[in-house]
């Protein structure tokens, strides 16, 4: 067989090889780049999920939050029942007390005046005349005034007490109403920012997504390329030799 046919073969052969060679380098970039989209994806969903679960619990964690302190205000209404139910109970109290202390007075001037009478009887001395009437009329003044005195103290510690206890039992409603639009606003904060996260979460999936993306059809064009330039050098080969082969013959 001639040289030239050995020849013609071997730049053949090699030429074959090339392409060859081109054709798996793209198809190893091909199989890379499924390789980073496949994990690209499971790194996205995986972040996906962990941040879907960690907003889920922080979720149900501001519920946890918002059903204490509205139980915690449940109490509180209560025992702002209880203290107006205690002061009202001190009034009633002091309106008994302020009672006691007037029949105990009405009962002291009776039993005073029926001891003069009947001692004034005994002396035989008229009981409703001159220094004993006299001396009648200003106990039962003393009376009086006592009676007076205590009814306006009674009356200023009653509205006092009726007063203060309003304005607390006010201010303890006020404060609980506040302390549940503050629950409340809170609750709507922490679900607010629970969806921000998730939204940002889905921001860094949808990223390593593209990122994987453009990674993988980078590697792919790397692949083509390496598959155009090796056709090319094949072709540049075969061309060579026919160059040459022309010369020669």
């Amino acid at each position: 067989m001639p040289w030239w046919v050995w020849w013609a073969i071997g730049t053949a052969a090699s030429a074959a090889l090339t392409v060859d060679s081109g054709q798996k380098q793209k198809e190893a970039a091909n199989e890379l780049a499924k390789l980073i989209e496949d994990y690209g994806e499971e790194e996205a969903a995986i972040l996906a999920a962990f941040g879907e679960d960690q907003v889920s619990y922080l979720k149900e964690q501001a519920g946890v939050n918002y059903e204490f302190s509205n139980r915690s205000l449940e109490l509180s209404d209560q025992q702002v029942g209880l203290f107006e139910l205690g002061v009202q109970r001190d009034i009633d109290n002091e309106k008994r007390a302020a009672g006691d202390r007037e029949r105990g007075r009405q009962k002291r001037i009776l039993d005073a005046l029926s001891s003069q009478a009947a001692l004034r009887s005994g002396q035989g001395i008229q009981a409703y005349d001159g220094s004993s009437l006299n001396m009648m009329r200003s106990d039962y003044k003393d009376f009086q005034r006592e009676q007076i005195i205590d009814r306006g103290d009674t009356a200023e510690r009653i509205r006092d007490m009726r007063f203060f206890g309003q304005e607390r039992s006010r201010l303890m409603r006020a404060n609980n109403s506040l302390m549940s639009d503050v629950a409340a606003a809170e609750l709507d904060s922490a679900i607010q920012a629970a969806d921000l996260q998730m939204k940002g979460i889905h921001i860094q999936s949808d990223s390593i997504r593209r990122s994987t993306e453009l990674e993988a059809a980078g590697t792919r064009a790397q692949g083509s390329y390496a598959q155009r330039a090796a056709n090319l050098q094949a072709l540049n080969t075969l061309i060579s030799a026919g160059y040459r082969y022309s010369r020669i013959g």
